[in-house]
């Protein structure tokens, strides 16, 4: 072995770790997907993010993928995690004739959802991090809900249009499945006035008034019941758009967490080119809305961590993409 080539091989690689550890931006824009329990997947992927020091400045999420967001930004993730692993180990079905029968929702998932979000939130925390936060939904604004002569909602027409837009969800997923750009969602928003909504941080006047943004999102109708707020009503932003990158700055590199190919369907080449998209590898969890399954929840959270840890040099060489230009002048130079 030439042992001048064996010292400048060390050296490029001492030097390419100092440059990844010290010469990386540390500072990115986050997207979480949602997916139920697989948004523990991303939980887990942003808690060891960081774990090494990298600032999220700014965060998107969607359904579950925004209550991931604000316990990133709380610094609860761990916390989270548990808490969610405890409440499903006490709910041993994810359907309750009993309660349909008192005509009560026959779904455990929106309570258990809102109370891990009540639970992870720290307020004062998340406002400290001057963090640019979008968290996004399906409005169905006030002026577009059909109503009765007191002018109070029909809400027999408005759980009637839930349903269909549901139907046509599934038929988005058949198209995006095929390769093909869903339409049949925005269509019949289009069609009854109702509208994509970003709120965003400065909408996060106290925490109920977070919370409720959240589970904004997380209206995956009829698991989770519509949502309403300030005279509007809303769905799942996952209807639309379930992995958020269009609305992050150009000058942070941006990271996107999902579980399921069909999600980058319809999104543009340039927004995906400039993105580091990070998914489980192989099978993941198949029935995200499983919440009777501790085990599957910590396991989503820890892949989440490993996979990170494992991913750890493609992530820091993202975050400082010209290293090796530096390193190539570097060795011009001293030659």
């Amino acid at each position: 072995m030439n042992p001048v080539f064996s010292l400048e091989n060390r050296i490029k690689k001492g030097f390419q770790t100092a440059w990844q550890e010290f010469g990386a931006k540390k500072e990115i824009a986050l997207a979480i997907a949602g997916g139920g329990i697989k948004a523990f997947y991303g939980l887990g992927f942003a808690f060891a993010l960081r774990t090494w020091g990298i600032k999220i400045k700014e965060v998107s999420g969607v359904s579950a993928g925004a209550a991931m967001a604000i316990s990133t930004l709380s610094e609860t993730e761990e916390d989270s995690s548990n808490y969610f692993q405890e409440l499903t180990k006490r709910n041993p079905k994810n359907f309750y004739w009993n309660r349909l029968l008192r005509i009560l929702p026959p779904f455990p998932h929106h309570g258990m959802a809102k109370r891990t979000v009540e639970y992870c939130l720290r307020f004062s925390k998340l406002i400290s991090k001057s963090a640019k936060i979008r968290i996004h939904t399906v409005e169905i604004p006030n002026e577009s809900l059909d109503k009765n002569k007191s002018g109070k909602p029909i809400q027999r027409l408005l759980l009637t249009k839930a349903a269909s837009i549901i139907r046509a969800y599934f038929k988005d997923e058949t198209l995006r499945r095929k390769g093909e750009e869903p339409f049949e969602v925005l269509k019949r928003m289009k069609d009854w006035g109702w509208r994509e909504k970003v709120f965003t941080e400065k909408d996060f006047t106290d925490p109920e008034t977070v919370t409720q943004i959240v589970m904004n999102s997380c209206s995956a109708f009829p698991v989770l019941p519509l949502q309403s707020f300030n005279g509007n009503y809303y769905l799942d932003g996952g209807l639309t758009n379930n992995l958020l990158l269009e609305e992050f700055s150009s000058d942070l590199p941006k990271i996107g967490v999902f579980y399921e190919p069909t999600t980058l369907i319809g999104k543009s080449n340039s927004i995906l080119g400039d993105t580091l998209l990070v998914s489980p590898k192989g099978p993941f969890i198949e029935q995200g809305f499983d919440y009777t399954s501790p085990s599957l929840v910590k396991y989503a959270f820890e892949t989440g961590r490993k996979d990170a840890e494992e991913q750890k040099e493609r992530i820091l060489t993202h975050l400082g993409p010209n290293w090796k230009k530096h390193l190539h002048s570097f060795f011009e130079q001293i030659k």
